[in-house]
């Protein structure tokens, strides 16, 4: 991942550690290896899991991208040199909305609501905009742009 926005994003996942908790790896997920891995290991996607303890060690098999080409590892690697980096659609799950409806009323409360309106213009990426929303919603938290970390919404319901 290159670009401004898809590095934002990626800080704001590791950042989010109550959604990186939540985090059981599947077929399909989208992940970024962690700065703090001693040895190289490929960004990619999921494409499968493998978990024989029963406890949040698994091992992912990926499918990476590598000069545009897309690659399968033959390697396996350990889900917690990873960072998740959910899709729309599995933040959107997060909410547990009843439908549609409800989703746009809560980006909509979230953009245009008068204690995190200014919160929302810092976004330049849905990714990031429905990532802020759910950790506002579930862990009153927003994004601090300058620090780059979750800070608590003091204003949340006032």
């Amino acid at each position: 991942m290159d670009n401004i926005n898809e590095r934002k994003y990626i800080k704001m996942c590791e950042m989010a550690t109550e959604i990186q908790a939540l985090w059981e790896p599947f077929p399909g997920d989208f992940t970024n290896q962690k700065a703090k891995t001693p040895l190289y290991q490929p960004d990619g996607i999921v494409c499968d899991v493998y978990n024989s303890t029963g406890h949040r060690d698994e091992i992912l098999y990926l499918l990476y991208f590598k000069d545009a080409l897309c690659e399968e590892v033959g390697n396996s690697y350990s889900a917690k040199d990873y960072i998740w980096l959910p899709r729309q659609d599995q933040l959107q799950d997060m909410l547990n909305c009843d439908g549609v409806n409800h989703l746009v009323i809560e980006i909509n409360d979230f953009c245009f609501g008068n204690r995190t309106a200014i919160h929302a213009m810092n976004f330049d990426s849905m990714e990031q905009l429905w990532l802020a929303l759910v950790m506002n919603i579930k862990f009153s938290k927003l994004w601090d742009d300058t620090a780059n970390e979750w800070v608590i919404n003091n204003n949340k319901g006032a």
